[in-house]
Formats: C-alpha cells, structure tokens, sequence
C-alpha cells in the first residue's frame, strides 16, 4: 500500500516530537465559539441548527461504552465499542470544505450524548487520522489501521474537555466541531478512504463517557446555520501542517531532521 502523504505525516511527527507537554483544549466554559489547537487541528464548542433527533444527522461512526469508549470508521465494524449500522466508509470525495481566514479546511461535527447535572462532562483523550487507498478488511480492531502512519494524531496526554450541558438537546445537535486543513489531502485521490479514530473516557485525567454515545458526522457548508458567538473567532489557522510555530533554539535542529526523514522517505519510494 502507498501511503503519498508521507511528507506530510513525518513533518507532524518530528514537529509534535519537539514539544512533550501535553495539551488540554477546555470547551466547558458554557460560551459557544471558544476554541483551542491542538498539534494544528481546531477544536471549536459549536452545534449545527437543527432540529433535536439522531434522524437530522447523518453520522459516520458512533461510540459507546463507559467509562472509556473508542474506535474507528468502518463498514460491518464488530469492534466492541463501535455502534452496529452507524459506522461507515468515508471517502475523500465527501468532505465538506469552509474558508477560515483565506484557507480550506475540513470540518467535522460531534455529537455528544452525555448525561445531565454532574456527569454531563466528557473528555476527547486521542484523536487519529488516516487515509488509505483500500478499505480496512479486518474491523474488529485497530491492528491493521495502526499500521499506516497518521496524517494527523493527539500526542501524549493531548485532550479536549467537553461538557454536554453547553449546547444540549438530545441527539442530532453537534457540540463541537473539528477543523483539518484540507491542504494536507492534496496528495491524496478523491476515492481514498478517510478514517477517523476517537477515543473518550478517563483516560489521563480526563472525564468519563457515560452517556448513550458519542457520533462524529461530515458538517455540511448549506442548508444549515453554525451557532458560533460573535466577536470570538476561530485561531488563526496554521501555514505549517499540524504543528505550532517552532520555537527558535530548536529550528535547526528540525530542518535538520525533517530533511533526513524525508530523504528516507525518498529512498524507500
């Protein structure tokens, strides 16, 4: 199998490689529009005006479990976590694009089904994106997607901080959406396959997941309004893919690296 973004993935990795603190993204403030970056990816508290029910949103992968719940992606997936009939094969083709200061990105919606008062909290405790130019044949678990290299992931003790009581609603009304540039799937065919692994629970401190489920779905661009607060805009997106400006002792050190990665890379091809 041919992995074409391999550039891109190995300048995430030596990037995030440069920074071993962890980073906690806090969307429980109660304000939609508060946002945070985490190794590049926006994370934004934010819901789709739709009516309540799962019927007005069309998932492709829903979770759950208690008191961690996680998954990825898949047709036919028999991994314990994962819902039967929710989850589903994406290819690159239906990714909805917006513009957020001059550039495209991918947005993603996630819907959170979690209890009310006291255990309406729940944390996002790994993120991890692939693109393949097969299906996944084997589903029932992460074995042979963890092979590929990600084209984005969390980095140890990376979390979001959710809490469901924001936005409320029932099922069928997002409470966050996820932004990926979509620069980063310029090397990839439309017909690749988008997979999407999440993970939620208590896993490094976070909240646990303790509700019904957790479903990420593609956020459509028409049709339907975006509930963000005014005056409080999303971060300035990235030039550089999935990582924050490289502080200066340690520029040479990266290029240096970053040269070497993909002159491996170039050699292997």
């Amino acid at each position: 199998m041919k992995y074409p973004g391999i550039s891109y993935a190995a300048g995430f990795l030596l990037i995030s490689g440069l920074s071993a603190q962890a980073v906690i993204v806090d969307l429980t403030s109660g304000s939609l529009g508060t946002s945070g970056i985490i190794s590049g990816g926006i994370f934004e508290s934010g819901t789709l005006d739709t009516s309540a029910g799962s019927g007005n949103y069309d998932p492709f992968l829903r979770l759950k479990n208690s008191p961690v719940e996680s998954g990825f992606n898949t047709g036919g997936a028999t991994m314990p976590d994962v819902l039967g009939g929710s989850s589903r094969e994406v290819q690159l083709a239906e990714l909805n694009t917006v513009t957020l200061g001059g550039s495209d990105y991918y947005r993603f919606a996630l819907d959170l089904a979690e209890p009310g008062g006291g255990d309406s909290k729940v944390s996002l405790t790994d993120l991890r994106i692939f693109v393949r130019d097969t299906v996944v044949s084997n589903a029932t678990s992460t074995a042979e997607l963890f092979l590929g290299s990600p084209l984005y992931a969390f980095g140890a003790g990376d979390r979001v901080d959710l809490d469901y009581s924001v936005v409320g609603g029932g099922s069928g009304k997002s409470d966050m959406f996820f932004y990926m540039p979509a620069s980063l799937f310029s090397a990839f065919q439309s017909d690749d396959y988008f997979y999407l692994y999440s993970q939620f629970g208590n896993v490094g401190g976070g909240q646990s997941a303790d509700g019904s489920f957790e479903e990420w779905a593609i956020a459509p661009t028409n049709g339907l309004t975006v509930h963000q607060v005014p005056n409080a805009p999303l971060p300035e997106p990235t030039t550089a893919p999935f990582g924050a400006p490289i502080p200066e002792p340690t520029t040479a050190l990266f290029g240096a690296a970053l040269v070497g990665v993909l002159g491996l890379a170039r050699r292997r091809s």
